[in-house]
C-alpha cells in the first residue's frame, strides 16, 4: 500500500509541476502582451505624429484654402471690374464706330460736295457767250419785240427762255456767236454746256429705270439742295449751266433749268409763264404725263391751242418737291403762254 504521505507528496509534485507549467504559460503570454502592448503603443506614437503631422497639414491647407479664397475674392472683384471695362471699352468701340462711319459718310458727302462744286462752276468763255447772247436779243431775248407782231412779248421771251434750256441741250445755237466761242475754245458753246450738263446731272442719281414720278422727286430734290431763289435787280434770264455755276436764280431760271433736267432724262418738258389774280407774274413748268402717281397735281387736260403737243400737261414748281405740287399755292396762278422743248434727232 502507498503512504499516504508518499501520496501527498506525490500529489503536490505533480500540483507544483502543474503551477510552474502554467507559471511558465503565465509568463510567456505576459511577456507576449507587453511585447504587443509596446507594439500598439509604437503604433499609437506613429499614428499619434502622423496626427500631429496631419493637423499641422490641415492647419496648413486651411490657411492657404483661406489665402485661395482670399485670392479668389480678389479675382472675382477684378473680374468684375474688367467685365466692367470690357462693357465700357465695347460701348467706345461702338460709339468709336458710329463715329468712324459719320465721319466717312461725311467725308464721301463733302468729296461729292466739292466734286459737284468743281463741275458747277462756269468758265469765263462759255459765260461771255450767254453775255454775248442777250447782249444781241435782251436780257430777256425780246429786244426787237415789235419785229414780230404776231407774237406778243411774252411769247417772245417764253421761246427765248425755251432756246437757252434747249441750247444746252445741245439742239440749237446762234450761229453769229458761235463762229467767235469756237476761234477761242476750239469747240461749240452747246458742247461745252452739254459735257458740263452731263457731268453735274451724273450727281442727281437718276437710275436708267426709274419711274417718271422719281425722275422729277429725284430732280426736285436736287434742285432743292443746290439752288437757292434770289431776285435780279434788271430781269435777265439765265441759260442752265449758268444757273448751276451761280447756285441761284429767280423762278424763271429756276424753270429754264428744271426743263433742261427734266428733257435730259426723257420727260417732256414746257416751259410756262403764269398770272395771278393779284397781277403777279411766275415762272413754272409743264411735263406732259398721264398722271404723277401717288401725288396730288394740278394739270391742263389740252395746251394745242397754245402750240404744245397733244395730252395732259402737269404743273411743276421747280422751287419745291414734288410732295407739294398739289398745293393751293400752285393752283392759283393761270398760264399765259408755254413754250415745248422741241425734240430734235
Amino acid at each position: 500500500m502507498v503512504d499516504k504521505k508518499d501520496a501527498a507528496i506525490a500529489i503536490l509534485c505533480v500540483t507544483s509541476i502543474l503551477c510552474l507549467g502554467l507559471y511558465s504559460n503565465s509568463a510567456q503570454e505576459a511577456n507576449r502582451l507587453k511585447g504587443g502592448m509596446r507594439e500598439l503603443e509604437d503604433d499609437y506614437d506613429k499614428l499619434a505624429r502622423v496626427r500631429t503631422s496631419l493637423e499641422e497639414n490641415y492647419s496648413e491647407l486651411r490657411t492657404e484654402k483661406e489665402e485661395l479664397e482670399g485670392q479668389i475674392t480678389i479675382l472675382k472683384n477684378e473680374k468684375s471690374r474688367l467685365e466692367g471695362k470690357l462693357r465700357a471699352t465695347e460701348a467706345s468701340l461702338r460709339t468709336l464706330q458710329i463715329t468712324h462711319y459719320t465721319l466717312l459718310n461725311d467725308y464721301d458727302y463733302l468729296k461729292q460736295a466739292y466734286s459737284l462744286e468743281c463741275e458747277l462752276r462756269i468758265g469765263n468763255s462759255l459765260e461771255s457767250y450767254y453775255d454775248g447772247l442777250r447782249e444781241s436779243l435782251g436780257p430777256t431775248g425780246s429786244m426787237y419785240w415789235w419785229t414780230q407782231p404776231e407774237k406778243n412779248i411774252w411769247q417772245i421771251q417764253v421761246e427765248f427762255a425755251a432756246n437757252l434750256a434747249q441750247h444746252d441741250l445741245w439742239r440749237i445755237s446762234w450761229p453769229s456767236l458761235e463762229t467767235d466761242y469756237e476761234k477761242l475754245t476750239g469747240e461749240n458753246s452747246y458742247e461745252t454746256a452739254w459735257n458740263k450738263l452731263t457731268k453735274i446731272a451724273s450727281f442727281i442719281g437718276v437710275l436708267k429705270y426709274d419711274s417718271p414720278e422719281t425722275k422729277i422727286s429725284k430732280i426736285l430734290i436736287f434742285l432743292h439742295e443746290n439752288i437757292s431763289y434770289e431776285g435780279e435787280v434788271n430781269d435777265v434770264f439765265l441759260a442752265p449751266i449758268e444757273t448751276l455755276g451761280y447756285k441761284s436764280g429767280d423762278c424763271d431760271d429756276y424753270s429754264i433749268l428744271a426743263a433742261v433736267l427734266l428733257e435730259y432724262y426723257d420727260i417732256d418738258a414746257a416751259i410756262g409763264f403764269f398770272k395771278n389774280d393779284k397781277n403777279e407774274y411766275h415762272a413754272m413748268v409743264l411735263v406732259n404725263l398721264i398722271d404723277l402717281k401717288g401725288y396730288r397735281y394740278w394739270y391742263y387736260e389740252d395746251l394745242t391751242d397754245i402750240g404744245l403737243e397733244e395730252g395732259i400737261w402737269i404743273k411743276i414748281e421747280p422751287q419745291t418737291t414734288l410732295d407739294n405740287q398739289g398745293g393751293e399755292w400752285v393752283g392759283e396762278w393761270n398760264l399765259l403762254v408755254a413754250k415745248e422743248l422741241e425734240q430734235i434727232d
